[in-house]
């Protein structure tokens, strides 16, 4: 990524306020913008370009955006797992790309065609319902190639034609809505408002630590932030990298995120060690 020295000088404050190691190349995810993978916590650092689309509830949301100046900003993620982990599903329904579809379906319905439509770029948030365990399904890839106007796409999305099928398909549609949502006599529940629920506390505990417009967060954020993203490793909200399952991460040589999830597990361990 051409603007890495530019990002790494801005971003270099922020690792040391929040109590981390300053990472190396070789702890980054490179593409079209970088990803570290704080694995021992369940979280993601992007550094890039913000999105220039409007919000959209299927894309993850970042816990934390903070400005590194120009177009470039610095976002906390939560690591999710994967809709593909073995017996996650009733009959493995997704593992026949049903999940791709129904995200494909969900962005066209408003115009947008979701590009990157694979296992790797698919996540699940976990969250309860009146005692009941429900999961969500979100777009991981924050990017502005991911997610495009269908006019600029350049292609015709893959699952266009689903909009128009008839019974079939929207049985289809209905199987894989009463999966997630685990009742079809319910409403689904909002993505943002599952994102923000699921997240609460440790959004809460950012609120108080890390000032609204503040470049850098305040002692506190890593007495409490770090606990309490264990807290949620614990509960099954946050993932780490080392426990997906390992087809999601074959992609190009230079986008092993299991090596730079374990590149920077290793220089966070040296830093912490007395």
């Amino acid at each position: 990524m051409r603007y890495f020295p530019s990002l790494m000088k801005k971003s270099q404050p922020l690792f040391k306020a929040m109590g981390l190691a300053v990472p190396e190349p070789k702890d980054f995810v490179h593409g079209s913008h970088l990803l570290l993978f704080v694995d021992a916590f369940g979280i993601c650092i992007r550094m890039g370009e913000a999105r220039k689309l409007p919000y959209h509830d299927r894309v993850l949301e970042p816990l934390k955006t903070v400005s590194l100046g120009g177009k470039m900003v610095f976002e906390i993620l939560p690591i999710i797992r994967h809709y593909t982990l073995e017996g996650e599903e009733p009959e493995n329904l997704f593992r026949s790309g049903r999940a791709a579809q129904f995200l494909r379906r969900e962005f066209a319905r408003e115009g947008l065609d979701f590009t990157d439509p694979f296992n790797r770029n698919i996540g699940l948030i976990p969250f309860h319902d009146r005692g009941v365990a429900r999961q969500i399904l979100v777009v991981l890839d924050r990017g502005n190639d991911c997610i495009l106007p269908i006019s600029k796409s350049g292609k015709k999305p893959l699952f266009t034609n689903f909009l128009i099928r008839e019974d079939e398909d929207m049985e289809s549609l209905q199987r894989l809505r009463e999966i997630f949502h685990r009742n079809k006599n319910k409403p689904a529940p909002s993505p943002h408002f599952t994102q923000l629920k699921a997240y609460e506390d440790l959004r809460d505990v950012i609120t108080r630590t890390w000032g609204e417009g503040e470049t850098l967060p305040s002692p506190d954020f890593v007495k409490e932030f770090w606990p309490a993203c264990l807290k949620a490793m614990e509960e099954g909200r946050l993932a780490r990298i080392a426990d997906q399952p390992a087809p999601n991460y074959e992609l190009m040589d230079c986008f092993d995120v299991r090596v730079a999830a374990s590149n920077y597990t290793e220089t966070l361990l040296t830093h912490l060690r007395p």
